[in-house]
């Protein structure tokens, strides 16, 4: 760590002088005179904070600044972080040894490379923050009441910000005042630095701030550059944040960053939330919440919320906890043996744990990520990589998630509960929001969590979410809990009733109790409920407000999981004990015609209605028919209907014969998981007149696929054209386009196809609109009649408004949206909020596939016709029988992202089967679209079975399966659970599908078992490993790699640290060095004779470590002066050479 100064410019110095001389305005707060000062626009409302410390990171955790061109596009102010200055003048300085350039030519330099990405993106503003947690606030207090030290501060950080353009300071003082409320002391460590202020603070911030803004006018008018920035970071704890005066403090800042995050983390004995939005159910948990400190900025402080932006984390707080049970929210960790250390701090040895000072011990935290290094505490790419995303929890009460993983509990927030907290933002009128950190996202696949916020902020329409406050204290109770109180006291006089009622004497309907909400019926007061499997409600006084969990967990009753008395948004792997009970979907959510028993999965109909999903009326239901004589195109058309009946959602897949196997492959497609199958290609011949196989197998393909397919009562069109077949053809076609049809229908009647399919890639001029539009029109013409279909295949995003849609809304029996190959970032991202797509008439739509759609049915063609394309295949072009042995191994670790609804697994975008699901849910069901309107869509299709593979040497049918799944799940005309005869159907579990043809379980791949219950080892772990019955995965033998542990794993090295400073030899198997004569430490960089230095005859920056164990402390000499600092818990001091320290594992 290098200390650094810079030369002082006489335009600032004459800023020193007014503030020396006492200078001020004759108008107090925010009347101070701008003068003639430029003023800068406002800061943007969407910001986060750069750490200067995450370039020493390992392998994908490095962070530099030009990672921040992923997401600069969308962040309006980055701020840097951390500056310092020198508590002996007051002078401002760089940290980092490579913040500022030693050269002109020193591109090494993070500060100039951080500045420059307003070079691609100059709507980003960037500020300069000075402080920090680890930097206390002894140097600030020491600092503010000295005027001198004062004024140097000022001055030299407005030199700086001007000289290493930034835009900006940001204040990070940890904080005014809280010496005596946040450090704990213990009498073992009587030498220990006090973190803390003093009392005088509260009046020397003001007065730092109010000089602060005074030479920022003076300079603007003086070098006639628009004003800087003037921003602080604060507490969210009231108690803390009481000790600053707001009055005269927020009128002189352009911005308030409330850190409204660590309200619970490993220094305390019980697990709880990190940013819990309201109060959670556990009374063991501190009685603190993200509401109740803004309720005090705001109602109190009387803080303008316009100045104030709301803090978001992209980590989360851990603990170690018994491995053996699941933890709720208030339960106890303990301390992991690995801490129960001897700690030395100074002459004193004190036995881990230490009660009164956690911060030392960190008795109950949690192991460090493989990146982030530092115990209690994992950053979201840790968090997904280690798998406690893919186990997420979401609390309905404090709007957080929480996850156990073996000994390891962990609360953070996920983008649904960032969405959450940014509705509650907006909702509160903040200026905006701001992260905590850049670094801590998964910024290198993604940026999950900013996304997320960003464009929640830009364009959502999350529900404003509500809660308690304080525990035991919601919204509107109080007045519930005092008319409680009074009818538990036995009867009152009617006068009295009607004076706290409301109501006048006599008007007996104003008397009638308000009717309570069904599914509220249970609640007492208030509370929460799940309304259904996807939806939770929270109630007050009977009246519902519901939520929907994040895709793709459940709601159930937290005390299911955990014995509490709450609910919960439980993914799949919090919901595999056979105690857990999710609440049981109805049918169809029983058509808004009836009640949904959570409980049961039955719907109590309302009068008039009848049937399992309430969808029947009893006219209709005494008049059972057939249904002869009804025209359904969405059904397939006329003909057999019998297997319709059982497939309501139109399911389609392409079968391309030059990739899909031997003719005798075909049989083993799930058949029973699509409606229909489109069966490619075919062309056009040259003068318009026939159709032509684009491969000799086309009709031996045909002569199986068609009669296997009719046996599953499923359709086969064929379809005409492809990616590669260009307009040409069709136009041929529409030249003559009488002979075409009459031949088209021949073509088709001779090999028993059910339809025709036109894949024209894509009309490209208005005449060859016309052209698409009379083809479809003639073949419709010709073909229904017959009872043939006829469907289109419409191109993803720039060619969405190349089709006559009104026309072809009469002309076609649906239309297949090709979802997919978007390829920024995701394959088919099936929302993009904020995202842009221009086409090629210049419309303008959201750049994802509801963004399509709704173009579509803007346009004139009925949502009940559009068929929502799967790709089978990856973002990288890679097909899913490729990646299938991975998923296996890996689908729990893995989470569906909130909007584009598929799965990112190394660079790589899949829909696996959960991805699947999602989509399905979020077109076809009404409560869970995405649609505007809440329209739904006919179904989905998927480009292609070839991609899944159905060869028997290579089964892979995970994601068809996963449709059929979906589809026998929310058929509301299947009776299920009972083949014909009364058997009952036998239960595969999660792992496999009942096999009407043999009556057994089809069990996934990696299962075995008459219900799919065991599983197997990838190739039995090649002899080289012992195989896992419980997970199916390979520990292997040393020397040995892989899933199937079939590679030959490298010579393990591991690096020493510093390479032994050349003063030692280095066990690369272990990491460790042997020291030379005459020198130690890990890195052998200190002679033995080495103790200490004396920071009076050092150079300033020189530093030296004074304790090399766990939790080691270093010396910094600043101008002859001692500043002590700890490294973070469990990391050793190491010397780096040339007076410089370093923390390291």
């Amino acid at each position: 760590m290098v200390w650094r100064t810079q030369t002082l410019a006489p335009v600032v110095a004459a800023v020193v002088v007014l503030c020396l001389a006492g200078v001020v305005s004759s108008k107090k707060y925010g009347s101070i005179d701008s003068g003639n000062a430029i003023v800068p626009d406002p800061l943007g409302p969407k910001g986060a904070y750069y750490t200067n410390w995450a370039q020493y990171r390992p392998g994908v955790g490095k962070y530099v600044p030009e990672d921040m061109e992923k997401i600069a596009n969308k962040l309006d102010y980055a701020t840097y972080g951390f500056g310092a200055f020198d508590i002996s003048t007051g002078r401002a300085a760089a940290v980092e040894w490579n913040d500022l350039p030693e050269g002109e030519w020193d591109s090494r330099a993070m500060i100039p490379r951080f500045n420059s990405i307003k070079n691609s993106h100059p709507h980003m503003k960037t500020l300069w923050s000075i402080g920090g947690w680890n930097f206390g606030s002894y140097p600030f207090s020491k600092m503010a009441k000295d005027k001198t030290m004062r004024a140097t501060f000022i001055q030299t950080c407005i030199e700086f910000a001007r000289q290493h353009d930034f835009d900006g300071i940001d204040l990070d003082w940890e904080y005014p005042a809280s010496g005596e409320k946040l450090v704990r002391r213990n009498e073992n460590f009587p030498d220990r630095i006090d973190r803390g202020g003093e009392a005088g603070d509260t009046q020397t911030f003001s007065e730092l701030l109010e000089d602060f803004r005074r030479a920022i006018i003076v300079e603007s008018e003086q070098s006639g550059k628009p004003m800087l920035y003037l921003t602080i970071a604060t507490a969210a704890n009231p108690k803390v944040a009481k000790d600053t005066d707001w009055d005269r403090v927020h009128p002189v800042l352009d911005l308030i960053l409330l850190m409204s995050y660590d309200f619970n983390g490993a220094w305390q004995k019980e697990v709880g939330p990190n940013a819990p939005l309201f109060a959670p159910s556990s009374e063991a948990l501190p009685n603190a919440t993200i509401d109740n400190a803004v309720h005090y900025y705001l109602e109190e402080a009387k803080v303008p919320a316009q100045k104030i932006s709301f803090g978001l984390a992209s980590y989360g707080r851990t603990w170690t906890v018994d491995s053996t049970r699941q933890h709720q929210m208030g339960d106890d960790g303990h301390m992991p043996s690995s801490l129960q250390w001897q700690a030395k701090l100074s002459d004193n040895l004190v036995t881990c744990p230490a009660p009164n000072d956690p911060d030392v011990c960190a008795i109950y935290s949690g192991k460090p990520g493989s990146y982030t290094r530092s115990y209690g505490f994992l950053s979201w790419y840790e968090l997904k990589l280690q798998g406690f995303v893919g186990k997420a929890v979401h609390d309905t009460n404090t709007r957080t998630s929480f996850a156990q993983v073996g000994d390891v509990w962990a609360t953070f927030d996920s983008p649904h509960d960032l969405r959450e907290k940014v509705a509650y933002a907006k909702s509160k009128s903040f200026h905006g929001v701001f992260f905590w950190a850049l670094d801590l996202d998964n910024f290198y696949d993604g940026h999950d969590l900013f996304n997320a916020a960003f464009d929640e902020y830009t364009s959502g329409n999350t529900p404003v979410p509500t809660g308690c406050r304080l525990m035991g204290v919601c919204e509107g109770d109080e007045e519930e809990e005092q008319k409680g109180e009074e009818e538990e006291g036995g009867n009152k006089p009617a006068e009295e009733e009607e004076q706290h009622g409301g109501s006048s004497a006599g008007e007996e309907e104003e008397q009638t109790p308000t009717p309570v909400d069904p599914i509220c019926a249970k609640v007492v007061g208030s509370g929460y409920v799940c309304k259904d499997n996807t939806h939770y409600a929270y109630c007050s006084k009977g009246v519902a407000s519901v939520s929907t969990c994040p895709t793709p967990s459940v709601c159930v009753s937290v005390s299911s999981l955990f014995g509490g008395d709450s609910v919960a948004c439980a993914f799949k792997d919090m919901t595999q004990d056979d105690d857990v009970e999710p609440a049981k979907p109805c049918p169809e959510n029983c058509n808004g015609n009836g009640v949904c028993n959570g409980e049961t999965g039955k719907c109590t109909c309302k009068a008039g209605f009848v049937g399992v999903a309430c969808d029947e009326t009893q006219s209709e239901n005494e008049g059972e028919g057939n249904g002869e004589g009804s025209e359904d195109s969405n059904n397939g058309g006329e003909g057999d209907d019998s297997g319709d009946e059982e497939k309501p959602f139109l399911s389609v897949g392409y079968v391309e014969n030059m990739r899909s196997g031997g003719v005798e492959e075909i049989k083993n497609i799930d058949f029973d998981s699509v409606t229909h199958i489109i069966h490619g290609f075919a062309t056009i011949s040259s003068d318009g007149a026939n159709i032509i196989p684009l491969s000799k197998s086309l009709d031996a393909y045909a002569a199986v696929l068609i009669p296997t397919a009719h046996s599953h009562q499923t359709k086969v069109l064929l379809s005409l054209g492809g990616a590669t077949a260009g307009s040409s053809p069709f136009t041929a076609a529409c030249a003559n386009l009488a002979t075409f049809v009459s031949n088209a229908v021949a073509y088709l009647e001779e090999r028993g196809y059910d339809g025709i399919d036109v894949d024209w890639e894509s009309p490209g001029t208005d005449s060859e609109i016309v052209c698409h539009a009379n083809l479809m029109k003639a073949l419709h013409d010709a073909l229904h009649p017959k009872g043939l279909l006829t469907a289109i295949a419409v191109q993803t995003g720039y060619y969405i408004d190349m089709y006559d849609y009104p026309s072809l809304s009469t002309s076609t029996d649906f239309a297949f949206y090709m979802g997919y190959d978007w390829g920024q970032p995701s394959n088919g991202p099936l929302t993009n909020p904020g995202a842009v797509q221009w086409t090629k008439k210049n419309h303008q739509i959201e750049k994802s596939c509801r963004g399509a759609v709704e173009y579509m049915i803007k346009a004139g063609y009925p949502s009940s016709k559009v068929v929502l394309g799967l790709p089978f295949y990856s973002s990288a072009k890679r097909s899913w029988f490729q990646f299938a042995p991975t998923y296996q191994q890996v689908k729990n670790t893995l989470e569906v992202h909130g909007d584009y609804l598929e799965v990112q697994y190394n660079n790589e975008w899949w829909s696996t089967p959960e991805a699947i699901k999602a989509k399905m849910d979020a077109v076809l069901l009404a409560e869970s679209s995405v649609l505007t309107n809440q329209q739904t869509l006919a179904g989905v299709g998927f480009w292609e079975f070839g991609h899944e593979s159905f060869t028997s040497a290579l089964p892979h049918h995970e994601l068809s399966t996963a449709i059929r799944e979906w589809i026998e799940e929310n058929n509301s005309n299947n009776g299920g659970g009972e083949e014909e005869g009364g058997s009952p159907t036998p239960s595969c579990g999660a792992n496999g599908h009942h096999d009407p043809k043999t009556g057994k379980c089809d069990c996934d791949l990696g299962y075995v078992g008459d219900k799919c219950e065991s599983r197997v080892c990838p190739n039995d772990c090649s002899n080289h490993g012992k195989c896992d019955a419980n997970t199916g995965t390979c520990t292997c033998n040393a020397g040995y790699e892989g899933i199937d542990c079939s590679q030959d794993a490298p010579t393990p090295i591991k690096p020493c640290p510093n390479d032994c400073s050349g003063h030692g030899t280095c066990n690369t198997v272990i990491g460790t060095c042997t020291c030379s004569s005459g020198y130690t430490g890990s890195d052998c960089s200190t002679t033995e004779t080495e103790s200490e230095i004396d920071c009076a005859a050092a150079s300033s920056g020189t530093q030296f470590c004074v304790e090399s164990g766990v939790h080691a402390e270093y010396v910094t000499c600043l101008y002859g002066s001692e500043v002590t600092q700890s490294c973070a818990p469990g990391t050793k001091c190491y010397s780096g050479g040339n007076g410089a320290v370093y923390c390291d594992w």
